[in-house]
């Protein structure tokens, strides 16, 4: 009898421990959770925003200090957002706003060099030719080095010909300067996925191209269509 007593007192201290350990281990696996919940939520944010989502904001949770972390964090976020906002607009207006006025000012320069009879004139006029390609190409490195690490742009439905007609309103003085003609040869409306940033930066470069290599009196045509079309 008193073994099995002992026996049974056994059992139900064992019983008795191992109910009480896994009460222990359920409500340190809540305390856990409960103290790493907002930091791993924390971490998901950061990585959100590392990867372009300057929108992401930590959620104000767990102790005192977790909170002023994360409200701190959302204030470094909202903050490092204005700045890149500031830098991409920055960057979309002088893509256009200051490289055409430069191109104007180089057609000017040549027009003005096939007018002028002094040598050293034109010597000058040269020499101011090749100060202003190269400011039009320290602003191009500007414009790459201030999109570095940037996201890509976000893509919509762009319309070539909406487009075309745009690039043909900035540069019809410009080109006409020259004694050229810029002409819209598309006939069909043609969308491409890009942004319209991207899009008017290539075709203000296939523009200036044509217009330096091509002699006075040409006819510059702006062609838009589906793969295969153009020929």
């Amino acid at each position: 009898a008193v073994n099995a007593e002992v026996r049974d007192d056994s059992l139900v201290l064992v019983a008795a421990g191992g109910v009480a350990l896994l009460l222990g281990m359920g409500v340190a696996w809540l305390l856990a959770g409960f103290l790493t919940r907002p930091l791993g939520s924390l971490a998901a944010t950061a990585r959100r925003v590392a990867r372009g989502d300057l929108g992401a904001r930590a959620p104000a949770g767990g102790s005192r200090e977790q909170r002023e972390v994360a409200s701190a964090f959302n204030q470094m976020t909202s903050r490092l957002e204005d700045v890149l906002n500031a830098q991409r607009d920055f960057v979309a207006n002088a893509s256009h706003q200051l490289r055409t006025p430069l191109t104007g000012l180089r057609l000017r320069l040549e027009a003005a060099a096939t007018q002028v009879r002094d040598p050293a004139v034109a010597e000058e006029l040269r020499a101011a030719d090749d100060e202003v390609e190269r400011l039009a190409g320290l602003l191009g490195n500007l414009l790459v080095l201030a999109r570095e690490g940037e996201e890509p742009s976000v893509r919509s439905a762009v319309d070539l010909g909406a487009a075309a007609s745009d690039a043909h309103r900035r540069w019809e003085r410009n080109v006409a300067a020259r004694g050229q003609r810029l002409v819209l040869t598309g006939r069909r409306e043609v969308c491409v996925a890009a942004s319209h940033e991207d899009v008017g930066i290539i075709l203000d470069n296939l523009i200036e191209n044509a217009t330096k290599y091509s002699p006075n009196g040409s006819v510059i045509g702006i062609e838009w269509a589906s793969d295969g079309e153009i020929g």
